[in-house]
């Protein structure tokens, strides 16, 4: 993987993974980033927020809340902080948030910046969160929110570009890298899993958290959130009843 290589053969003492389809908002980005770093070196990285665009269509701006699977907000970090659901402590110039050992965040691209001496601890950056749930795993889980340092990930161009992209990703997960080894486990309990899903599906318990958030960020694109879970819920659903992997997966005994 060319980010990985890349990862090996850079000299400095921090990394930052930085897509082509992701701008840097803020003033003084890196050092903003790097500066929570520099401070605690109990944290292994900073992760900027994403920024939302008035000016973006209706679809990027919902993501730009939730990420870019809104299927996976349950353990997504840009989610979770979006929710108000991801405890953080106050540091001054950033946040401090934990990760969780056995349920690590959906993180680890658009702008993650880590300590590049962890790939000699944990191992290679293949995939984000696999990097991050083997980083959980070997006991290393505080990081940074730094304040005032934003990524705009211009991800989709509208409804039917998110539908594409969607099925092509979740397509390619259920055919491809499911068969790889894993070290993120999404699913941890059965039972809080197939309640989130159901409730997904059903749309109408998604209504309230819809509506509060509208209000909260004085934003119509919340309202597209019962859609978006069902539909990714959904297309989730379908390519996993046709991978023998996937149903192993979800159903097998933990």
């Amino acid at each position: 993987m060319g980010k990985d290589q890349g990862i090996w053969k850079s000299q400095g003492k921090y990394i930052v993974i930085a897509e082509s389809d992701i701008e840097l908002i803020g003033t003084d980005w890196i050092n903003r980033m790097i500066e929570p770093l520099e401070k605690d070196p109990l944290l292994f990285a900073s992760v900027p927020s994403l920024y939302v665009s008035r000016k973006d269509n209706i679809v990027n701006r919902y993501l730009s809340y939730v990420g870019v699977d809104p299927f996976a907000i349950y353990r997504a970090l840009d989610a979770q902080l979006a929710l108000g659901l991801a405890k953080t402590e106050d540091m001054g110039s950033y946040y401090r948030v934990r990760l969780n050992k056995k349920e690590p965040y959906c993180m680890g691209s658009n702008g993650f910046c880590f300590r590049k001496d962890l790939i000699n601890i944990v191992g290679n950056y293949a995939q984000d969160v696999e990097f991050v749930a083997r980083i959980a795993k070997a006991n290393i889980l505080y990081f940074a929110v730094p304040k005032g340092t934003y990524v705009l990930h211009k991800n989709v161009k509208g409804f039917n570009d998110f539908l594409k992209k969607r099925l092509r990703w979740t397509r390619n997960y259920t055919k491809v890298y499911v068969h790889e080894k894993k070290d993120f486990v999404w699913i941890t309990k059965k039972s809080s899993f197939f309640l989130y899903v159901f409730k997904n599906l059903l749309i109408f318990p998604n209504l309230p958290v819809a509506v509060k958030k509208m209000i909260y960020y004085k934003d119509v694109c919340w309202l597209l959130h019962p859609i978006m879970l069902f539909l990714s819920t959904s297309i989730n659903i379908f390519f996993t009843l046709q991978s023998n992997k996937m149903l192993k997966e979800v159903f097998k005994r933990r």
